[in-house]
């Protein structure tokens, strides 16, 4: 097992949404992903073995962190411009 990162610090009302968004059938995936992984690393979860369980890299990991740690709750699955997929049928 990988040394732990501190654990991420959730804000009263913060653990509730993100646990309904962890278990929400009906928003994107993303979203449910990324809420899964702010959890886990709330609970102390290694960055390492969060990755192993979320099927993405570390450092998508302590991206989301470092983003939730700046950000809050505020645009927490806005993509950023220029990223994602293109329209494929033109406007």
């Amino acid at each position: 097992m990988t040394r732990s990162a501190a654990p991420l610090v959730l804000e009263p009302g913060q653990r509730e949404l993100l646990e309904s968004l962890a278990k929400s059938r009906t928003v994107e995936h993303r979203l449910v992903q990324r809420a899964q992984v702010l959890l886990r690393a709330a609970d102390g979860m290694s960055n390492a073995d969060n990755a192993v369980l979320a099927g993405v890299t570390r450092v998508t990991v302590r991206a989301w962190r470092s983003e939730f740690a700046e950000r809050g709750l505020a645009d927490l699955g806005r993509v950023a411009p220029g990223r994602g997929r293109r329209a494929s049928i033109p406007q």
